[in-house]
């Protein structure tokens, strides 16, 4: 079944915050190819919203799928995949959820 993605308003902010750090550490280009990883990989999950990983232990119904450097951690409800967050791997996600 393919479901719709729904970006929080959060997520959003992280992929922004994402493409603005990478564009002042190398340049627009690399930050258009990371964030367009980010995303293809994110719609992915319409198609198949059970390859990110369970992390019902510390939020009920939330999972995780790590793309490079990030964890984009996201419920699924009904016909949607909502992604909450787009955090670094280092980031602490009971400290940021």
């Amino acid at each position: 079944m393919k479901r719709k993605i729904h970006l929080s308003v959060r997520a959003e902010k992280d992929l922004l915050d994402i493409w603005q750090y990478t564009f002042a550490h190398w340049d627009e280009t690399q930050a258009d190819k990371y964030v367009d990883e980010l995303d293809q990989s994110i719609q992915l999950l319409a198609d198949n919203s059970e390859m990110g990983t369970s992390r019902s232990y510390f939020r009920k119904g939330y999972r995780v799928l790590f793309i490079n450097r990030h964890a984009v951690y996201y419920t699924v409800r009904g016909s949607t995949v909502r992604i909450v967050r787009v955090l670094h791997g280092q980031m602490d996600p009971e400290q940021h959820l």
